[in-house]
């Protein structure tokens, strides 16, 4: 029983984000949403004990830790259709932080989405405690 409910939990924060490519349509990888915890180990910089006058920031290693799974992908995808297969291929942890580190546009999109992410999940939170 827990066990379902941890995975709906996980998956309540999770979004596809679609990316861009001039040769390949419809690439996309699967970030998740940053826990509060994460949020405030991870992306919080600066600021007081209570959270204040600190900002919030997205960098290479927090878009690698968010990016869950990947749609799209092959090896001709990856390597050009002349060397690689066109066989979908599973998400792959290490080849997913090769390819984005040369992808900086896909790197800056999936910072943003992570970021809004954040902030959306923090309003609704802070608006709920508002309301109650």
């Amino acid at each position: 029983m827990s066990d379902a409910v941890i995975k709906r939990l996980r998956e309540a924060r999770m979004q596809w984000v679609e990316l861009p490519h001039p040769e390949h349509a419809g690439l996309a990888v699967r970030i998740a949403r940053p826990t509060e915890v994460e949020v405030a180990q991870h992306l919080f910089k600066g600021g007081d004990k209570e959270g204040k006058d600190g900002s919030v920031s997205v960098e290479f290693a927090d878009v690698l830790r968010a990016t869950v799974d990947w749609r799209g992908f092959t090896e001709a995808t990856i390597l050009g259709a002349a060397v690689g297969s066109s066989d979908p291929l599973p998400f792959s942890a290490p080849l997913w932080a090769e390819l984005a580190s040369d992808h900086a546009a896909w790197v800056r999109l999936l910072a943003s989405a992570i970021l809004q992410a954040a902030v959306e999940h923090h309003t609704a939170k802070a608006a709920a405690e508002k309301n109650s």
